[in-house]
């Protein structure tokens, strides 16, 4: 685990715990709703008391709620998430087409590896992801800039998210939608 940060007990937020961990550090997050945009930016642990137990009924009782004003979640390094439900994320209304690798929605999760960041692994599990909505990707958004990446999800719902149609949201990926990368 490295060092351990316990949310809301050591760090007052979920994001106030990520700013202060360090490189292999577990930011550990007890049951209860947070109201926030999480940025995940650094190769740490992020999960529920789900990791201490395997009971489940800690994803449903940990929630992120991105309250309509951004993804709920959006990773840009090697990370191991786990643990949550996710709720209320809003992409916004979509990417211009031809558009750079780093111009990606997504309303649960949005999945950014940009070009020079080198090697790294997401594996994110045991969540759910539900009523989110983005132009794109309502559920999960992923932009894989390079080839020397991974992406693991296991045990993951991803239920009731929507995308738009409009400017720029052509309606697609309501679930999961992905730009670059290979099976």
């Amino acid at each position: 685990f490295g060092n351990i940060i316990n949310v809301p007990n050591e760090a007052w937020s979920i994001q106030n715990g990520i700013d202060v961990a360090n490189v292999g550090d577990t930011v550990l997050v007890s049951p209860g709703t947070y109201f926030e945009n999480v940025n995940v930016n650094k190769n740490i642990t992020l999960a529920s008391h789900f990791i201490l137990s395997n009971d489940t009924s800690f994803t449903s009782t940990t929630i992120i709620d991105g309250f309509n004003s951004g993804p709920c979640m959006n990773i840009e390094s090697s990370a191991n998430v786990l643990g949550f439900t996710l709720t209320n994320g809003n992409g916004g209304e979509g990417y211009t087409p031809g558009a750079s690798c780093n111009d990606v929605p997504g309303g649960g999760i949005r999945i950014l590896q940009i070009w020079g960041a080198g090697s790294w692994c997401i594996n994110v599990s045991d969540m759910r992801i539900i009523d989110n909505f983005s132009g794109l990707g309502g559920g999960i958004g992923i932009a894989i800039c390079q080839s020397s990446s991974c992406l693991n999800f296991t045990n993951v719902l991803v239920e009731s998210n929507s995308t738009g149609n409009g400017p720029n949201m052509n309606g697609n990926g309501g679930g999961i939608w992905m730009k670059g990368g290979s099976p």
